[in-house]
């Protein structure tokens, strides 16, 4: 019987197997003698299935493997090529003649088992028949696979595996009900996993054959014991993804399935060194198509350490590729990773050791802070140590801690507060017993820093719902930090205490502590400036050590009382003048040193403008303030003009410069000359230059993000000044500055914007010109620009004049733009020489960009244009320029 024939003709697989198997018993009933045919017709058949045409016979079985016969020419070229629908009915034959088997041996045991079954007795079962034609089988693809007169025997592998799988499925529910009395049945499963496992490494049979190993894996756990660590192994060191994926979902339900002894079999080989190489392995590979495989892996692991009695097996390393995964930016990954990390670690170290060792592992891996956001709440939200911000405040107040750990608590304590206030209904009243603490934390801080970075915690806090309690404890650190000058303190950072202190007193109106802190400042002043003035004195002694510290420090805290808009400060008129005297006018080398001429300069701008607004004199030029101002401007133009190169003076000493001079500059009517205007648009223009690596080499003590602020606010300065109508401002040389607008990772980006604005608001004709000029000159960088970087940052300028400069009639402001860049070109023709190599008319390419959507009919504005664009073609042009002025007027003339 030809069974492959049967199946082609349609007739359903079990009957066929039945059929099958019922005369492969009956021959042998009747002969007493297995029938060698039916195993050949067996063998080619099967081979036949998988595209192999058999020509083994009957008499080759007699003599042997070796004597089989192979059709050679077409083995060499053989490629498995499956027929799904009839290798579907195969398999279904494989599994039928294995169930057929049963039931015949079954029949056959109750014949045996009856009185009349004597003669029986001395004949083999149903199931030793299967035997012998699995062993049949498995000697023809053995010869098959050991064959070199067809090439590489890889080829065959996959067909054969796919047969074969099937077998062990049905083989192996023989297996189960006979393996007591037929103990070949366990080699004969062994010999068909072992061939079935070849297959995994192909594409197209790994899923099923995975899928039916598993099936019979989870149902008999222990029968496969001794193969279960090939077989996982095989299907993990495979590229095959959804395999694997296939794998982790069998094995986690197996492992919430099993328990006791079937549980620890299962584990046992889960935590071989092997396996843990491979886990570690998948959480440790970069790139986006491996997300998948690291959740699963995650939640594979999740199931499997809740299953161990101890997780002794996973090292330090190991932990550590799982919280790297929660740093990726991948959230799905970054919350299951989290949440195995925190019940992994707790099942292995305390909590303070757990909370440590994030924080040490993100600051040795961070890049960004918002980075740090990410981190954070996934661990605020998985770890409840890590939400009590009293374990921050002990790293912090330590000491023996690294200074970048507390200074990253402290960034972490305010990002608590920070979510806080997005996830709580009265976030203030809950963080009131911690804002309490916040004086107490500081007296034990020694890092300053610290300090800065906690103060950001007012920023969230609303202090009209504090109670007074709390308020009377922090204006009372806030002033003890003013009145004592035995500590000293960044000046940045009292200016943080100081607005802290100041929304105090606006909640509890006992503005009478910061007359007390002025009063007590200008006592120790006054003090200090006399032992300056007896130092003039050769006879007299030095100055004591610490006097340059303890001058500096009342004059920041000075300097920062008298910046606003309270009128504390009596006789501001002496400040000044003993300032200049002893300070401004000695050019003591202590003073440059310390930054105490610094601070005196600005106390000094700041008391001018003071007293220049209580003056009842009716010309600003007739008051004593603007004699003293135009002194103190000259002073302050001859500390930036001895500068060779402001880029490299600490970024504080630049800002005060430059800064106090521009104030001055704003509220008296000095003279600011051209000259002196284009040297401050130097100076900024300077700093636009400066790469993360020239700032950290800047030798401010600062933090380089501290330098730059300085910087920053240079830049608001100097937009400002453009709004003060009595300065004249006769050069447009600030294009320079407003080119670089829009460019992609410029850090003064937003600075340059507050810049155009102003001068579209406050100095129109100053702007329409730089625009045209910009537009011309974009063209003209070296190294040249491309066409889409320059459509770029045209497009920013014009959605600028759209969208934030609506009161001024964008359209007007396009039109004058587009006019006044027109003449540009048209005056350029005349100074630039023709040349096939360049563009002269570039300018005009992207023209559209401002007039796209313009009715220039209803403007009036088309005939103005092409009258303009008519004066560029009287010029002598090239083919190229000739064919961009073609493109504009057909532009123009279809709006």
């Amino acid at each position: 019987m030809h069974y492959l024939t049967a199946l082609r003709a349609g007739v359903e697989p079990t009957i066929v197997a039945r059929d099958f198997i019922q005369e492969f018993v009956f021959s042998y009933i009747s002969s007493g003698e297995i029938s060698l045919e039916l195993i050949c017709n067996f063998i080619n058949d099967t081979l036949l299935a998988i595209g192999i045409p058999g020509q083994i016979t009957p008499e080759q079985i007699d003599y042997g493997p070796n004597s089989y016969q192979w059709p050679t020419e077409v083995l060499q070229i053989y490629s498995f090529h499956c027929n799904n629908f009839e290798f579907a009915s195969v398999e279904m034959f494989l599994l039928a003649i294995c169930k057929e088997t049963h039931e015949q041996t079954e029949q056959f045991l109750n014949k045996v088992d009856c009185d009349d079954g004597d003669e029986l007795s001395d004949l083999e079962t149903p199931i030793e028949l299967l035997t012998q034609l699995m062993g049949g089988w498995r000697s023809a693809y053995k010869q098959l696979l050991m064959g070199n007169n067809w090439g590489t025997a890889q080829k065959f592998k996959e067909p054969l595996a796919r047969i074969n799988v099937c077998l062990l499925e049905g083989m192996h529910k023989l297996r189960m009900s006979y393996r007591t009395a037929l103990s070949i049945l366990d080699r004969i499963c062994k010999i068909l996993f072992d061939s079935a496992l070849q297959g995994l490494c192909y594409k197209q049979s790994s899923g099923p054959i995975i899928d039916r190993i598993l099936i019979l894996i989870s149902k008999d756990l222990e029968i496969f014991k001794d193969s279960l660590a090939d077989f996982f192994y095989e299907i993990l060191s495979l590229e095959y993804t959804p395999g694997i994926l296939k794998m982790y979902h069998g094995l986690n339900i197996m492992l919430e399935e099993n328990e006791d002894h079937r549980l620890k079999i299962l584990t046992d080989i889960l935590i071989e060194r092997k396996f843990l190489d491979v886990y570690y392995t998948t959480l440790r590979q970069e790139g986006t198509d491996v997300a998948k495989m690291q959740l699963e892996t995650l939640k594979f692991l999740k199931i499997l350490q809740s299953k161990l009695i101890t997780l002794d097996c996973f090292s330090r390393d190991f932990m550590e590729a799982i919280l790297n995964l929660v740093l990726q930016n991948k959230k799905k990954i970054s919350h299951v990773a989290c949440s195995l990390y925190v019940a992994m670690m707790k099942r292995k170290m305390t909590d303070d050791f757990i909370f440590k060792h994030i924080l040490k592992f993100f600051m040795k891996y961070m890049t960004s802070r918002y980075q740090l956001m990410d981190y954070v709440k996934h661990f605020y939200n998985n770890f409840e140590y890590f939400q009590c911000v009293h374990n921050f405040f002990n790293i912090i107040v330590n000491a023996k801690n690294a200074d970048d750990l507390r200074l990253l608590s402290s960034h972490v304590v305010l990002l608590i507060i920070e979510m806080n206030f997005e996830t709580n209904e009265s976030p203030t009243i809950e963080l009131e017993p911690i804002v309490q603490l916040i004086p107490e934390i500081f007296e034990k801080i020694d890092l300053e820093k610290c300090y800065g970075i906690l103060l950001g915690i007012f920023n969230y806090i609303d202090m009209q719902m504090l109670q007074g309690e709390t308020l009377d404890h922090i204006t009372y650190y806030a002033e003890h930090i003013f009145k004592n000058l035995d500590k000293h303190y960044e000046y940045a950072l009292l200016m943080n205490v100081f607005s802290v202190f100041h929304k105090c007193l606006i909640v509890t109106q006992e503005w009478q502590h910061l007359e007390l802190i002025s009063d007590e400042l200008m006592f120790k002043y006054y003090g200090m400036i006399r032992k300056l003035e007896m130092k003039q004195d050769k006879k007299r002694r030095k100055l004591p050590f610490d006097f340059y510290a303890n001058f500096l420090e009342i004059l920041k805290r000075i300097n920062i009382i008298i910046k606003t808009r309270y009128e504390t400060f009596d006789n501001l008129e002496d400040v000044i003048r003993s300032l200049q005297e002893n300070v401004l006018d000695s050019n003591r080398k202590e003073f440059q040193e310390k930054n105490i001429d610094i601070f005196a300069i600005e106390i000094c701008v700041s008391s001018l403008i003071h007293e220049a607004k209580k003056e009842s004199t009716t010309s600003i030029l007739d008051s004593t303030c603007f004699g003293k101002a135009q002194g103190l401007s000259k002073y302050l133009i001859n500390c930036l003009k001895n500068i060779n190169e402001p880029t490299k003076l600490p970024a504080f000493r630049l800002k005060a410069y430059f800064c106090s001079l521009l104030n001055l500059y704003c509220h008296f009517p000095i003279t600011l000359t051209t000259n002196f205007y284009c040297y401050l648009a130097e100076i900024l223009s300077g700093l636009h230059g400066l790469s993360k690596h020239d700032y950290s080499q800047l030798s401010d003590d600062d933090h380089p993000y501290l330098a730059f602020e300085y910087h920053r606010i240079m830049f608001e300065h100097f937009a400002e000044l453009h709004k003060y109508q009595h300065i004249e401002v006769k050069s447009h040389i600030v294009w320079k500055l407003c080119i670089h607008y829009g460019e992609p990772h410029n850090k003064f980006n937003e600075e340059l914007k507050g810049l155009l604005k102003i001068l579209a608001t406050s100095r129109m004709n100053v702007y329409t010109h730089i625009i045209a000029v910009i537009v011309y000159n974009l063209y003209k960088q070296q190294p040249p620009m491309n066409n889409n970087t320059i459509l770029l940052l045209l497009k920013k300028h014009m959605h600028l004049i759209t969208n934030e400069l609506q009161e001024n009639s964008p359209n007007n402001i396009k039109l004058s733009i587009t006019l006044l860049l027109t003449e540009m070109i048209e005056k350029s023709l005349n100074v630039l020489k023709l040349s096939n190599r360049h563009n002269r008319l570039e300018a005009l390419k992207h023209l559209d960009v401002f007039l796209e959507g313009m009715d220039l009919r209803e403007l009036q504005a088309e005939q103005l244009i092409l009258e303009q664009l008519d004066a560029i073609r009287k010029h002598l042009l090239t083919t190229g320029e000739i064919q961009t002025l073609q493109h504009c007027q057909n532009f123009i003339s279809n709006l």
